[in-house]
């Protein structure tokens, strides 16, 4: 079901023109990893990644990664 509306998103030119299936493991990755490794977070970037502000701009990340910049 993912894949198949990844694939829209794709076609309506909503998302990367890449394989629906590789999007859908560089969202899941981009999104989970770094509170997966918050230990490893927290030495390399110096913040706790479980924080408030911290998912927020991890968030607001991965979605200007995936879709560009609001304005």
């Amino acid at each position: 079901m993912t894949v198949s509306i990844f694939s829209r998103l794709v076609e309506r030119g909503a998302m990367p023109a890449i394989s629906p299936t590789h999007l859908y493991y560089v969202v899941t990755g981009a999104g989970a990893t770094m509170f997966v490794l918050a230990p490893e977070c927290r030495r390399l970037g110096g913040f706790d990644p479980l924080e408030h502000d911290a998912v927020e701009a991890h968030a607001d990340a991965v979605t200007t990664l995936l879709f560009g910049s609001r304005e």
